[in-house]
């Protein structure tokens, strides 16, 4: 038996259905077919599946070793993304396409190919499913810069502007590359996973899959099927079709763990075996699956001292701290605030359908703040003004909080003026000051003491128990 002059092209390398059985035995062609970005699946002439790539794996989100052997048709009932006509186009032997939807909105494009020997009699169908949505990604990529245009992606370009960003980046693909996995710390609000995502984007690829977990959102009891996820009938409630977890999901990209310092100490056991072997084991299931990312964690904790507290495990520590990068506060990276207040500026005019700017003595007002909130409580602000503005927004429009802080930081370290002589202005009698008065001499004594012991009037706001507005105003007279 011969193959027929090689329309499909397999034709030309096998002379019969015994020799191609022979070739997708072979762990060469296995270990090549894993590597393609795309689903590979093959069925015999009998309707019986007999390969499938990881990448098929994957999307089906079931385990090959399952279905390896058994009727494709078993495959069609438990995966939406081959319905009845995949069954009608294999019983009839005709070619197929067509686009299906996943549950999570992407499309993927279905293509069956038969191929048949010089008798014309079935031998093989070939079935290769493509991400449609990661297609337009990568046609898109010469424009990337529009891509991003008012979202995240140009704000990471802003984000990295200051050259300590520029060198936290530059270590943090350093380190990616060499496959080690990366620590980033800061304060709340310093861009953390603006970082994250600029490190993913130049190391993965726009393509590859990005997962963002926020570990403090996800409930203990929650976490292994979460992050690992489960076969169907694993517990009560589980999907007929079971669950990837979100590790998996980030298969041939990068798995983001935001707030990882929040984690239950009772979890991260579970996280542990990950790190060592990179192989996860769902939820009611005894096979261990192999996946490819490159991790990157970020915490605005102290991860050190939570050890010592026994509040972390050691050994995780150490293996998600492979490259410790700690992200610099704004205040300490003024340069940036410009270009951000831009950037923040012409997204809120957009939003609002209507351009506004910010005055100079505006502009200088948020120069001179210390922003505690960090990069998010700019764009905050900038989001306060264009509600309050109308084309200019001007020092005034700021929110209360912020320019009360900027006043009271401008006289925390003013000196106090001396209480009055007692024959001065009174509530009495010329001679005889009245209770008012004196009391009102006796506050301003005992803050100017209690600013001289201990240094600054934030200090005396916290050992007198008021808070520093307070002390500001009677510091004045």
């Amino acid at each position: 038996m011969r193959f027929a002059p090689p329309t499909d092209g397999i034709g030309a390398l096998l002379t019969s259905p015994r020799e191609l059985a022979a070739w997708l035995a072979d762990g060469r062609f296995a270990m090549i077919a894993d590597l393609l970005p795309d689903p590979l699946l093959v069925v015999d002439g009998q309707g019986i599946l007999r390969f499938m790539n990881s990448a098929a794996e994957a999307l089906h989100e079931v385990h090959r070793r399952a279905h390896l052997g058994r009727p494709f048709g078993e495959l069609v009932e438990e995966s939406p993304l081959l319905g009845e006509a995949a069954l009608e186009a294999l019983r009839r032997g005709s070619r197929l396409q067509r686009v299906d939807r996943t549950v999570d909105g992407r499309e993927v494009l279905t293509l069956m190919r038969p191929v048949r020997d010089a008798d014309g009699d079935l031998v093989l169908f070939v079935v290769v499913q493509r991400d449609l949505e990661a297609i337009r990604r990568t046609a898109a990529g010469a424009s990337s810069l529009d891509e991003a245009r008012g979202t995240d992606g140009e704000c990471l370009h802003r984000m990295v502007a200051g050259s300590h960003n520029r060198r936290i980046l530059e270590m943090g693909l350093r380190a990616l590359r060499l496959g080690s996995r990366v620590l980033l710390t800061g304060e709340s609000g310093v861009g953390k996973t603006l970082i994250a995502r600029c490190l993913h984007e130049r190391s993965a690829g726009r393509r590859a899959p990005f997962v963002h977990v926020n570990c403090a959102s996800i409930p203990e009891s929650l976490f292994e099927s979460e992050m690992f996820g489960y076969e169907r009938g694993a517990f009560t409630g589980a999907l007929q079709r079971g669950k990837r977890g979100l590790i998996e999901a980030a298969d041939g990209g990068t798995l983001f763990l935001d707030e990882v310092g929040e984690i239950p100490l009772a979890c991260q056991a579970k996280l542990l075996r990950f790190l060592e072997d990179r192989t996860v084991t769902r939820l009611g299931a005894t096979d261990m699956r192999r996946v490819r990312v490159q991790l990157v964690a970020a915490t605005n904790r102290d991860l050190g001292a939570m050890v010592e507290r026994g509040r972390f495990r050691r050994d995780l520590f150490y293996r998600l701290s492979t490259i410790s990068l700690r992200i610099p506060p704004l205040r300490a990276c003024r340069e940036m605030i410009p270009e951000l207040v831009d950037l923040f500026v012409r997204e809120a005019g957009i939003r609002r359908g209507q351009p506004f700017r910010l005055s100079d003595a505006c502009l200088r007002r948020l120069l001179e703040y210390r922003f505690p909130g960090n990069i998010r409580e700019l764009q905050n602000i900038v989001e306060h003004l264009a509600v309050m503005c109308d084309d200019v927004a001007e020092p005034w429009h700021l929110p209360e909080m912020l320019t009360e802080g900027d006043r009271v930081a401008e006289e925390e370290t003013a000196p106090i003026a001396p209480p009055e002589a007692d024959g001065q202005a009174s509530d009495g009698d010329a001679g005889s000051p009245g209770l008012r008065e004196q009391v009102r001499r006796f506050e301003r004594s005992l803050i100017a003491d209690a600013i001289r012991r201990y240094g600054s009037k934030r200090k005396a706001a916290a050992v007198l128990g008021v808070d520093v507005a307070t002390i500001v105003r009677k510091s004045r007279g």
